[in-house]
């Protein structure tokens, strides 16, 4: 991985976690504690990976992997 790749990596990891943390309005992500725990980007930056953990119960794991995905569009819009 080079430098440039690393530090996209972190950056993404970073603007995720707030945009999470204070733009994303879903009830099902705010419960819980959601993180991005680490994001992968290709060496051509077109595609990331981005791997979260929750902490709470299955039930909530699930309703807060939805609720990412639903803010996936939105989260997108805000970092462009």
């Amino acid at each position: 991985m080079s430098m440039r790749t690393a530090r996209v990596n972190d950056l993404l990891r970073e603007e995720l976690s707030e945009i999470i943390l204070r733009e994303v309005k879903d009830p099902r992500v705010s419960r819980g504690l959601v993180s991005i725990t680490e994001v992968q980007v290709s060496p051509d930056l077109r595609r990331a990976v981005v791997y979260v953990s929750h902490l709470g119960n299955e039930d909530e794991r699930t309703g807060a992997l939805k609720g990412l995905e639903s803010s996936a569009h939105f989260m997108h819009r805000e970092l462009m």
